[in-house]
């Protein structure tokens, strides 16, 4: 259905209550609705948050463009919050990235073409990323008392993280890097977190203001509020 401009996707199921959840990287749009509410009654309900929707549409849109240019090989890569003007050098030696202040120099061999350079780039803010991550979970096992056994970063289309209670292992949305590196910590520890508690309620949300006092503030930085 569309509401607002707005292409939205319906799930009728047996519950009490109607959610709306808009995913990342590109804005999705998902209400989740009693079996037996009419499409009337969810335009209603969608109306009385159609100032919230369309604000938090417009953020994960224009995150989502800022990324598609970063895939197109761009002038600027936006990394931990801030822009970082690249510098691209061909012909030398070997591949390698270097960032220092506000710039990023790529450095490649002779014939790379776009696919292998966007590979290059991809490769790079994924390892940027990862190698916070490492430094953030050393300092929050210790704290929270859990041991993460794999953490990983790729591409993820509906979610900023994700665990595996069991295994013991964290996947991390590579999209993260755009963002203040408080972002990463918060997603960090909200996965850590369900490793004690797997769902959301009462006592997840007493253990991240143990933890995180300040975790409410974080999840904004995701573009969720």
């Amino acid at each position: 259905m569309k509401y607002s401009k707005i292409q939205i996707k319906v799930q009728f199921k047996k519950i009490k209550n109607m959610y709306i959840r808009v995913y990342p990287p590109d804005g999705e749009v998902v209400v989740t609705a009693p079996e037996l509410m009419t499409m009337d009654q969810i335009q209603k309900n969608l109306s009385v948050h159609k100032k919230w929707l369309s604000k938090k549409v417009l953020k994960f849109k224009s995150m989502k463009t800022l990324l598609d240019k970063q895939e197109a090989l761009p002038e600027y890569l936006h990394v931990w919050g801030k822009h970082h003007k690249i510098v691209y050098r061909e012909g030398q030696n070997k591949n390698s990235i270097s960032m220092e202040r506000s710039r990023i120099n790529v450095y490649m061999r002779r014939g790379f073409d776009l696919e292998k350079k966007k590979k290059l780039l991809y490769d790079w803010t994924r390892r940027q990323l990862i190698e916070e991550a490492q430094v953030l979970l050393t300092k929050w096992e210790n704290r929270i008392g859990v041991q993460v056994n794999r953490l990983q970063a790729r591409k993820m289309k509906t979610r900023w993280g994700s665990c595996n209670i069991r295994k013991k292992k964290i996947n991390l949305n590579t999209a993260l890097f755009v963002l203040d590196k408080e972002a990463l910590e918060y997603v960090l520890v909200h996965e850590m977190v369900h490793l004690i508690e797997p769902s959301h309620n009462h006592n997840f949300k007493t253990l991240m203001t143990a933890f995180l006092p300040d975790w409410k503030e974080r999840k904004k930085l995701l573009l969720e509020d």
